[in-house]
Protein backbone atom coordinates (compact mmCIF):
# COMPACT_ATOMS: atom_id res chain seq x y z
CA UNK A 1 0.00 0.00 0.00
CA UNK A 2 1.62 3.40 -1.12
CA UNK A 3 1.35 6.74 0.59
CA UNK A 4 -1.47 7.83 -1.31
CA UNK A 5 -3.64 4.69 -0.76
CA UNK A 6 -3.04 5.14 2.19
CA UNK A 7 -4.95 8.11 2.83
CA UNK A 8 -7.82 5.86 2.31
CA UNK A 9 -7.16 3.17 4.40
CA UNK A 10 -5.09 3.24 7.29
CA UNK A 11 -6.85 4.19 10.78
CA UNK A 12 -8.08 8.05 10.88
CA UNK A 13 -6.65 8.10 14.57
CA UNK A 14 -2.96 7.84 13.00
CA UNK A 15 -3.36 8.85 9.95
CA UNK A 16 -4.44 12.61 11.02
CA UNK A 17 -1.63 12.36 13.92
CA UNK A 18 0.72 11.47 10.90
CA UNK A 19 -0.43 14.39 8.87
CA UNK A 20 -0.95 17.24 11.79
CA UNK A 21 1.92 16.99 13.44
CA UNK A 22 4.64 17.53 10.47
CA UNK A 23 1.93 20.49 9.15
CA UNK A 24 1.75 21.76 12.72
CA UNK A 25 5.72 21.50 13.14
CA UNK A 26 5.85 22.79 9.52
CA UNK A 27 4.16 25.94 9.97
CA UNK A 28 5.26 26.62 13.62
CA UNK A 29 8.79 26.51 12.19
CA UNK A 30 7.66 28.70 9.15
CA UNK A 31 6.53 31.37 12.05
CA UNK A 32 9.74 31.35 13.16
CA UNK A 33 11.14 32.87 10.70
CA UNK A 34 9.35 36.03 12.04
CA UNK A 35 9.51 35.28 15.55
CA UNK A 36 13.56 34.85 15.41
CA UNK A 37 13.71 37.99 13.58
CA UNK A 38 11.41 40.36 15.45
CA UNK A 39 13.44 38.87 19.14
CA UNK A 40 16.71 39.32 17.51
CA UNK A 41 16.19 42.58 16.10
CA UNK A 42 14.66 43.87 18.80
CA UNK A 43 16.67 42.64 21.30
CA UNK A 44 19.92 44.21 19.15
CA UNK A 45 17.91 47.08 17.51
CA UNK A 46 15.46 47.88 20.38
CA UNK A 47 11.96 49.54 19.78
CA UNK A 48 12.74 51.34 16.17
CA UNK A 49 13.63 47.79 14.49
CA UNK A 50 11.09 46.75 15.37
CA UNK A 51 8.97 49.52 14.23
CA UNK A 52 10.70 49.33 11.19
CA UNK A 53 10.42 45.59 10.23
CA UNK A 54 6.45 46.04 11.33
CA UNK A 55 6.13 49.13 8.58
CA UNK A 56 7.78 46.42 6.30
CA UNK A 57 5.68 43.31 7.27
CA UNK A 58 2.11 43.60 5.26
CA UNK A 59 4.09 43.69 1.94
CA UNK A 60 6.07 40.54 2.93
CA UNK A 61 3.03 39.08 4.15
CA UNK A 62 1.50 39.98 0.38
CA UNK A 63 4.24 37.94 -0.83
CA UNK A 64 3.43 35.03 1.22
CA UNK A 65 0.00 35.38 -0.19
CA UNK A 66 1.11 34.27 -3.81
CA UNK A 67 2.36 31.11 -2.00
CA UNK A 68 -0.95 30.20 -0.06
CA UNK A 69 -2.65 30.86 -3.20
CA UNK A 70 -1.38 28.60 -5.66
CA UNK A 71 -0.45 25.39 -2.86
CA UNK A 72 -4.07 26.14 -1.15
CA UNK A 73 -5.62 25.06 -4.57
CA UNK A 74 -2.56 22.81 -5.63
CA UNK A 75 -3.22 20.68 -2.27
CA UNK A 76 -6.87 20.00 -2.49
CA UNK A 77 -6.71 19.16 -5.98
CA UNK A 78 -3.96 17.05 -6.58
CA UNK A 79 -5.25 14.82 -3.09
CA UNK A 80 -8.62 14.66 -5.43
CA UNK A 81 -6.82 13.81 -8.11
CA UNK A 82 -4.63 10.99 -6.31
CA UNK A 83 -7.46 9.79 -4.58
CA UNK A 84 -9.33 9.02 -8.27
CA UNK A 85 -5.74 7.69 -9.39
CA UNK A 86 -4.88 10.69 -12.08
CA UNK A 87 -1.79 10.89 -11.29
CA UNK A 88 -0.63 13.06 -14.80
CA UNK A 89 -3.41 15.32 -13.73
CA UNK A 90 -1.80 15.67 -10.14
CA UNK A 91 1.27 16.38 -12.20
CA UNK A 92 -0.16 19.21 -14.28
CA UNK A 93 -1.52 20.75 -10.82
CA UNK A 94 1.70 21.07 -9.15
CA UNK A 95 4.34 21.85 -12.15
CA UNK A 96 1.20 24.77 -13.38
CA UNK A 97 0.92 26.28 -10.07
CA UNK A 98 4.73 26.38 -9.06
CA UNK A 99 5.37 28.16 -12.24
CA UNK A 100 2.91 30.23 -11.74
CA UNK A 101 4.07 31.00 -8.38
CA UNK A 102 7.15 31.78 -8.88
CA UNK A 103 6.69 34.34 -12.26
CA UNK A 104 3.77 36.21 -10.27
CA UNK A 105 5.66 36.43 -6.58
CA UNK A 106 9.14 37.86 -8.95
CA UNK A 107 6.98 40.62 -11.16
CA UNK A 108 5.00 41.78 -7.93
CA UNK A 109 8.27 42.06 -6.33
CA UNK A 110 9.94 44.19 -8.86
CA UNK A 111 7.17 46.49 -8.45
CA UNK A 112 7.13 46.69 -4.59
CA UNK A 113 10.87 47.30 -4.88
CA UNK A 114 10.26 50.09 -7.12
CA UNK A 115 7.58 51.93 -5.07
CA UNK A 116 8.97 50.71 -1.52
CA UNK A 117 9.62 54.37 -0.10
CA UNK A 118 5.87 55.88 -0.66
CA UNK A 119 4.70 52.13 0.31
CA UNK A 120 6.48 51.98 3.53
CA UNK A 121 5.75 55.63 4.94
CA UNK A 122 1.98 54.25 3.90
CA UNK A 123 2.37 51.54 6.07
CA UNK A 124 3.65 53.01 9.25
CA UNK A 125 7.27 53.97 8.42
CA UNK A 126 8.72 57.01 10.16
CA UNK A 127 11.31 59.29 8.88
CA UNK A 128 13.48 57.42 12.00
CA UNK A 129 12.77 53.42 10.83
CA UNK A 130 12.20 54.44 6.82
CA UNK A 131 16.39 53.02 6.59
CA UNK A 132 16.14 50.07 8.27
CA UNK A 133 12.46 48.81 7.00
CA UNK A 134 13.74 49.91 2.87
CA UNK A 135 16.74 47.20 4.01
CA UNK A 136 14.80 44.98 5.55
CA UNK A 137 12.50 44.80 2.72
CA UNK A 138 14.84 44.78 0.07
CA UNK A 139 16.02 41.13 1.03
CA UNK A 140 13.03 39.71 1.31
CA UNK A 141 11.62 40.71 -2.19
CA UNK A 142 14.59 39.09 -3.36
CA UNK A 143 14.03 35.99 -2.25
CA UNK A 144 10.31 36.27 -2.39
CA UNK A 145 9.54 34.29 -5.97
CA UNK A 146 11.63 31.63 -4.33
CA UNK A 147 9.78 31.38 -1.43
CA UNK A 148 6.46 31.20 -3.23
CA UNK A 149 7.46 28.59 -4.94
CA UNK A 150 8.53 26.22 -2.54
CA UNK A 151 5.45 26.96 -0.78
CA UNK A 152 3.66 25.26 -4.22
CA UNK A 153 5.95 22.33 -4.37
CA UNK A 154 6.01 21.34 -0.39
CA UNK A 155 1.83 21.19 -0.55
CA UNK A 156 2.50 18.65 -3.40
CA UNK A 157 4.26 16.45 -1.16
CA UNK A 158 1.95 16.88 1.68
CA UNK A 159 -1.07 15.41 -0.84
CA UNK A 160 0.67 12.45 -2.19
CA UNK A 161 0.74 11.78 1.69
CA UNK A 162 4.55 13.02 2.21
CA UNK A 163 3.96 15.40 5.03
CA UNK A 164 6.80 14.61 6.93
CA UNK A 165 9.24 15.84 4.11
CA UNK A 166 7.55 18.75 3.76
CA UNK A 167 8.19 19.58 7.66
CA UNK A 168 11.69 18.63 7.39
CA UNK A 169 11.97 21.38 4.15
CA UNK A 170 10.42 24.00 5.75
CA UNK A 171 12.38 23.25 8.98
CA UNK A 172 15.57 23.34 7.10
CA UNK A 173 15.02 26.76 5.96
CA UNK A 174 14.20 27.68 9.56
CA UNK A 175 17.39 26.44 11.45
CA UNK A 176 19.54 28.19 8.43
CA UNK A 177 17.41 31.45 9.34
CA UNK A 178 17.73 31.04 13.39
CA UNK A 179 21.41 30.52 12.39
CA UNK A 180 22.15 33.30 9.58
CA UNK A 181 20.05 36.01 11.57
CA UNK A 182 21.98 36.39 15.09
CA UNK A 183 25.54 36.55 13.43
CA UNK A 184 24.48 38.72 10.88
CA UNK A 185 23.05 41.20 13.21
CA UNK A 186 25.43 40.76 16.53
CA UNK A 187 28.26 39.61 14.62
CA UNK A 188 28.32 41.74 11.10
CA UNK A 189 26.08 44.38 12.76
CA UNK A 190 24.10 45.01 9.60
CA UNK A 191 20.95 45.54 11.76
CA UNK A 192 17.52 45.69 10.43
CA UNK A 193 19.09 44.54 7.10
CA UNK A 194 20.85 41.51 8.29
CA UNK A 195 17.36 39.76 9.57
CA UNK A 196 16.53 40.58 6.22
CA UNK A 197 19.79 38.85 4.35
CA UNK A 198 18.92 36.03 6.65
CA UNK A 199 15.29 35.10 5.27
CA UNK A 200 16.51 35.63 1.56
CA UNK A 201 19.44 32.86 2.00
CA UNK A 202 16.80 30.70 3.85
CA UNK A 203 13.70 30.87 1.79
CA UNK A 204 16.04 30.15 -1.27
CA UNK A 205 17.32 27.18 0.20
CA UNK A 206 14.11 26.08 0.92
CA UNK A 207 13.44 26.16 -2.63
CA UNK A 208 16.47 24.21 -3.70
CA UNK A 209 15.91 21.60 -0.85
CA UNK A 210 12.10 21.45 -2.61
CA UNK A 211 12.30 21.29 -5.87
CA UNK A 212 15.36 18.12 -4.97
CA UNK A 213 12.50 16.34 -2.92
CA UNK A 214 9.93 16.47 -5.44
CA UNK A 215 12.34 15.18 -7.82
CA UNK A 216 14.10 12.69 -5.74
CA UNK A 217 12.86 9.11 -6.16
CA UNK A 218 10.58 8.77 -3.44
CA UNK A 219 8.16 11.31 -5.12
CA UNK A 220 4.93 9.99 -7.12
CA UNK A 221 4.20 13.26 -8.29
CA UNK A 222 6.33 15.43 -10.27
CA UNK A 223 7.43 18.65 -12.25
CA UNK A 224 6.74 18.23 -15.74
CA UNK A 225 8.48 20.80 -18.01
CA UNK A 226 5.58 20.46 -20.45
CA UNK A 227 3.26 21.85 -17.49
CA UNK A 228 5.55 24.77 -16.13
CA UNK A 229 3.98 27.24 -17.88
CA UNK A 230 1.17 29.33 -16.47
CA UNK A 231 -1.73 28.35 -18.46
CA UNK A 232 -4.88 26.42 -18.78
CA UNK A 233 -7.93 25.19 -16.83
CA UNK A 234 -5.96 22.70 -14.68
CA UNK A 235 -3.97 26.65 -13.10
CA UNK A 236 -7.33 28.38 -13.06
CA UNK A 237 -9.15 25.63 -11.50
CA UNK A 238 -6.03 25.63 -8.77
CA UNK A 239 -6.85 29.24 -8.08
CA UNK A 240 -10.56 28.83 -8.07
CA UNK A 241 -9.74 27.01 -4.80
CA UNK A 242 -7.03 28.77 -2.79
CA UNK A 243 -8.48 32.58 -3.90
CA UNK A 244 -10.55 32.85 -0.59
CA UNK A 245 -7.14 32.12 0.87
CA UNK A 246 -4.93 34.61 -0.88
CA UNK A 247 -7.83 37.06 -0.59
CA UNK A 248 -8.32 36.45 2.73
CA UNK A 249 -4.54 37.13 3.16
CA UNK A 250 -4.52 40.31 1.03
CA UNK A 251 -7.03 41.50 3.07
CA UNK A 252 -4.81 40.90 6.06
CA UNK A 253 -2.23 42.59 4.28
CA UNK A 254 -5.03 45.74 4.49
CA UNK A 255 -5.69 44.68 7.90
CA UNK A 256 -1.90 45.01 9.21
CA UNK A 257 -1.48 48.49 7.24
CA UNK A 258 -4.56 50.11 8.69
CA UNK A 259 -3.55 48.75 12.71
CA UNK A 260 -0.04 50.27 11.82
CA UNK A 261 -1.55 53.68 10.77
CA UNK A 262 -4.40 53.94 13.73
CA UNK A 263 -2.16 53.49 16.17
CA UNK A 264 0.43 55.90 15.16
CA UNK A 265 -1.37 59.17 16.31
CA UNK A 266 -1.62 57.59 19.75
CA UNK A 267 1.44 55.18 20.67
CA UNK A 268 4.03 56.42 17.81
CA UNK A 269 7.06 53.83 17.12
CA UNK A 270 5.72 52.20 20.59
CA UNK A 271 2.52 51.58 19.25
CA UNK A 272 3.86 50.25 16.06
CA UNK A 273 6.54 47.85 17.56
CA UNK A 274 3.71 46.56 19.91
CA UNK A 275 1.43 45.61 16.86
CA UNK A 276 4.36 44.11 15.29
CA UNK A 277 4.96 41.79 18.49
CA UNK A 278 1.10 41.11 18.86
CA UNK A 279 1.01 40.06 15.11
CA UNK A 280 3.78 37.82 15.71
CA UNK A 281 2.79 35.99 18.52
CA UNK A 282 -0.67 35.39 17.14
CA UNK A 283 0.66 33.92 14.31
CA UNK A 284 2.89 31.44 15.99
CA UNK A 285 0.26 30.58 18.57
CA UNK A 286 -2.00 30.22 15.56
CA UNK A 287 -0.34 28.82 12.95
CA UNK A 288 -0.76 25.21 15.09
CA UNK A 289 -4.41 25.53 14.37
CA UNK A 290 -4.05 26.35 10.51
CA UNK A 291 -1.46 22.88 11.00
CA UNK A 292 -4.04 21.10 11.88
CA UNK A 293 -6.89 21.97 9.20
CA UNK A 294 -3.87 21.57 6.75
CA UNK A 295 -3.29 18.19 7.84
CA UNK A 296 -6.98 17.64 7.76
CA UNK A 297 -7.16 19.03 4.46
CA UNK A 298 -5.76 16.13 1.90
CA UNK A 299 -7.34 13.57 4.00
CA UNK A 300 -10.76 15.12 3.20
CA UNK A 301 -10.18 16.11 -0.04
CA UNK A 302 -8.76 12.50 -0.73
CA UNK A 303 -11.67 10.47 0.85
CA UNK A 304 -13.83 12.67 -0.67
CA UNK A 305 -12.75 11.62 -3.47
CA UNK A 306 -13.21 8.19 -2.86
CA UNK A 307 -16.50 8.47 -1.55
CA UNK A 308 -15.37 6.88 2.12
CA UNK A 309 -17.80 8.99 4.42
CA UNK A 310 -17.68 7.65 7.23
CA UNK A 311 -13.73 8.25 7.44
CA UNK A 312 -14.53 12.20 6.45
CA UNK A 313 -16.75 12.03 9.59
CA UNK A 314 -13.61 10.59 12.15
CA UNK A 315 -11.80 13.17 10.17
CA UNK A 316 -13.54 15.59 10.67
CA UNK A 317 -14.58 14.74 14.64
CA UNK A 318 -10.94 14.56 16.12
CA UNK A 319 -9.67 17.72 13.84
CA UNK A 320 -12.56 19.68 16.12
CA UNK A 321 -11.42 18.25 18.75
CA UNK A 322 -7.49 18.91 18.14
CA UNK A 323 -8.18 22.58 16.99
CA UNK A 324 -10.64 23.32 20.25
CA UNK A 325 -8.22 22.07 22.59
CA UNK A 326 -5.66 23.87 21.40
CA UNK A 327 -6.77 27.27 20.82
CA UNK A 328 -8.71 27.39 24.64
CA UNK A 329 -4.55 26.32 26.19
CA UNK A 330 -3.09 28.88 23.41
CA UNK A 331 -5.63 31.66 24.62
CA UNK A 332 -4.90 30.87 28.38
CA UNK A 333 -1.67 30.83 28.14
CA UNK A 334 -1.72 34.97 26.57
CA UNK A 335 -4.26 35.98 28.87
CA UNK A 336 -2.27 34.63 31.99
CA UNK A 337 1.38 35.21 31.03
CA UNK A 338 1.28 38.20 29.06
CA UNK A 339 4.40 39.49 30.53
CA UNK A 340 6.75 36.29 29.50
CA UNK A 341 5.51 36.85 25.41
CA UNK A 342 6.30 40.48 25.34
CA UNK A 343 9.44 40.28 27.09
CA UNK A 344 10.85 38.04 24.44
CA UNK A 345 11.34 40.80 22.09
CA UNK A 346 12.42 43.56 24.42
CA UNK A 347 12.88 44.58 28.36
CA UNK A 348 12.27 48.48 27.64
CA UNK A 349 9.54 49.19 30.43
CA UNK A 350 7.58 51.63 28.16
CA UNK A 351 7.32 48.51 25.39
CA UNK A 352 6.16 45.90 28.44
CA UNK A 353 3.62 47.79 30.22
CA UNK A 354 1.75 48.45 26.78
CA UNK A 355 2.50 45.46 25.25
CA UNK A 356 0.66 42.83 28.57
CA UNK A 357 -2.29 44.92 28.47
CA UNK A 358 -2.76 44.85 24.66
CA UNK A 359 -2.17 41.05 24.28
CA UNK A 360 -4.49 40.50 26.72
CA UNK A 361 -7.53 42.60 24.80
CA UNK A 362 -6.43 40.99 21.67
CA UNK A 363 -6.25 37.79 22.17
CA UNK A 364 -9.35 37.15 24.36
CA UNK A 365 -11.13 35.70 21.49
CA UNK A 366 -8.93 33.37 20.36
CA UNK A 367 -10.35 30.47 21.07
CA UNK A 368 -13.12 30.90 18.79
CA UNK A 369 -10.57 30.42 15.82
CA UNK A 370 -11.68 26.37 15.36
CA UNK A 371 -15.06 27.35 14.62
CA UNK A 372 -13.98 30.42 12.31
CA UNK A 373 -11.71 27.66 10.39
CA UNK A 374 -13.25 24.22 10.26
CA UNK A 375 -16.16 24.16 8.36
CA UNK A 376 -15.06 26.50 5.87
CA UNK A 377 -11.92 24.66 5.68
CA UNK A 378 -13.43 21.74 5.13
CA UNK A 379 -15.76 22.61 1.79
CA UNK A 380 -12.45 24.76 0.44
CA UNK A 381 -10.83 20.99 1.02
CA UNK A 382 -13.90 19.47 -1.42
CA UNK A 383 -13.70 21.87 -4.13
CA UNK A 384 -16.73 24.51 -2.44
CA UNK A 385 -14.61 27.59 -2.26
CA UNK A 386 -17.84 29.66 -1.70
CA UNK A 387 -18.16 29.43 2.43
CA UNK A 388 -14.19 29.94 2.82
CA UNK A 389 -14.65 33.03 0.34
CA UNK A 390 -18.04 34.43 2.67
CA UNK A 391 -16.06 33.68 6.21
CA UNK A 392 -12.42 34.93 5.15
CA UNK A 393 -14.36 38.48 3.48
CA UNK A 394 -16.39 39.47 6.62
CA UNK A 395 -13.52 38.81 9.18
CA UNK A 396 -11.48 40.87 7.64
CA UNK A 397 -14.12 43.56 6.94
CA UNK A 398 -14.98 43.88 10.58
CA UNK A 399 -11.83 43.87 11.44
CA UNK A 400 -11.03 47.04 9.51
CA UNK A 401 -14.11 48.99 9.94
CA UNK A 402 -13.39 48.26 13.86
CA UNK A 403 -10.19 49.73 13.54
CA UNK A 404 -11.77 52.23 11.85
CA UNK A 405 -14.82 53.32 14.12
CA UNK A 406 -13.79 52.31 17.65
CA UNK A 407 -10.63 54.50 18.22
CA UNK A 408 -13.12 57.28 17.61
CA UNK A 409 -14.34 55.87 21.06
CA UNK A 410 -11.72 54.26 22.57
CA UNK A 411 -8.87 55.48 21.03
CA UNK A 412 -5.79 52.99 20.66
CA UNK A 413 -7.47 50.52 22.59
CA UNK A 414 -10.56 50.43 20.03
CA UNK A 415 -7.52 49.23 17.48
CA UNK A 416 -6.87 46.48 19.69
CA UNK A 417 -11.38 45.73 20.65
CA UNK A 418 -11.63 45.42 16.42
CA UNK A 419 -9.86 41.91 16.64
CA UNK A 420 -12.18 40.46 19.00
CA UNK A 421 -15.21 41.76 17.74
CA UNK A 422 -14.31 40.42 14.33
CA UNK A 423 -13.56 36.85 15.69
CA UNK A 424 -17.24 36.63 17.09
CA UNK A 425 -18.49 37.75 14.17
CA UNK A 426 -16.86 35.09 11.85
CA UNK A 427 -17.35 31.95 14.38
CA UNK A 428 -21.28 33.16 14.50
CA UNK A 429 -21.26 32.46 10.18
CA UNK A 430 -18.75 29.05 11.09
CA UNK A 431 -21.31 27.66 13.28
CA UNK A 432 -23.87 27.79 10.76
CA UNK A 433 -21.77 26.30 8.29
CA UNK A 434 -20.50 24.03 11.14
CA UNK A 435 -24.44 22.81 11.00
CA UNK A 436 -24.19 22.25 7.02
CA UNK A 437 -21.32 20.00 7.23
CA UNK A 438 -22.57 18.00 10.06
CA UNK A 439 -25.97 17.27 7.88
CA UNK A 440 -24.17 16.44 4.83
CA UNK A 441 -21.59 13.99 6.43
CA UNK A 442 -24.55 13.08 8.10
CA UNK A 443 -26.63 12.20 5.46
CA UNK A 444 -23.93 10.58 3.04
CA UNK A 445 -22.69 8.29 5.83
CA UNK A 446 -26.55 6.68 6.18
CA UNK A 447 -26.63 6.43 2.10
CA UNK A 448 -23.34 5.30 2.35
CA UNK A 449 -23.91 2.14 4.94
CA UNK A 450 -27.29 1.44 3.36
CA UNK A 451 -25.74 1.01 0.21
CA UNK A 452 -23.02 -1.42 2.12
CA UNK A 453 -26.02 -3.56 3.27
CA UNK A 454 -27.62 -3.32 -0.16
Amino acid sequence: MDKAEAMGRRPVGRLLADFCLPAIGGMLVSSLYNLVDRIFIGQGTGVAGIAAITAAFPIQTGSMAIGVLFATGTRSLTALAMGRGEVERADEYLSRATGASFALAAALSVVAWIFSDPLLFALGATEATISGAKAYLSWVLLSAAFQAAAVALSSGLTAEGRPKAGFVLTLSGTVINALLAPLFIFVFRWGVGGAGAAVAISQISSFVLSLAAVEGKKSRIKLRRRFILPLGKRLVDVIRIGLPLFLFQMLACVTLAVANLAVKPYKGDTGLAVIGIITTLIQFLGFPLFGIISGAQPLWGYNFGAGKWARIRKISLLTMIWTVAFAVASEAAMLLFPGFFVGLFSTDPALAALGIRSLRIFACAFALFPLELLAVSYFQSTNRAFPAAVAMLIRSLSFIAGMIVFPIFMGYEGVLWAGPVSDVLTAALGAVYSLKMRNEIRRACREEAAGAIA
